[in-house]
């Protein structure tokens, strides 16, 4: 199975469906089996059941795009992890100021400090991209 087309953790697709990310609805009898999480906490009441998908990587890190926040991975070689491919995160947006504009770049080596390492699982480094982008997001 590809990276990007695992499942994202369900708080941080609850905290994209609040930041305006548009998730797949489910209404009683709508439900594909794909992952999800409930609306509201879930009662017993099936008419009052909405459910919302939750998205891949591919389909986060997409919907980060077409708001100017572009995420990357660069691989790296560690015995530490059993496949032995970590993963370090990039992110690319267009700043604008008033009279210009460019592409700005913030990557975890800048993140993270010299004790803590940097670097892991596709899954743990994906996370942090993501929450990074998110408040990045709140910012433009």
């Amino acid at each position: 199975m590809s990276n990007y087309s695992k499942y994202i953790p369900e708080d941080l697709a609850k905290e994209l469906l609040e930041l305006g990310m548009t998730l797949c609805r489910y209404n009683v009898g709508s439900y594909d089996s794909k992952p999800y999480f409930y609306e509201k906490p879930y009662k017993y009441d099936w008419l009052g059941w909405v459910g919302y998908q939750i998205p891949t990587y591919g389909e986060v890190i997409d919907w980060f795009s077409g708001w100017g926040i572009y995420i990357t991975f660069d691989v790296f070689f560690t015995f530490a992890l059993a496949d032995n491919v970590g993963y370090i995160w990039k992110i690319s947006y267009v700043k604008r100021t008033s009279n210009d504009i460019w592409l700005d770049e913030f990557c975890e080596n800048d993140a993270c400090s010299s004790r803590e390492g940097c670097g892991g699982s596709f899954e743990l480094d994906a996370n942090a991209a993501i929450r990074y982008a998110m408040n990045l997001k709140k910012k433009i």
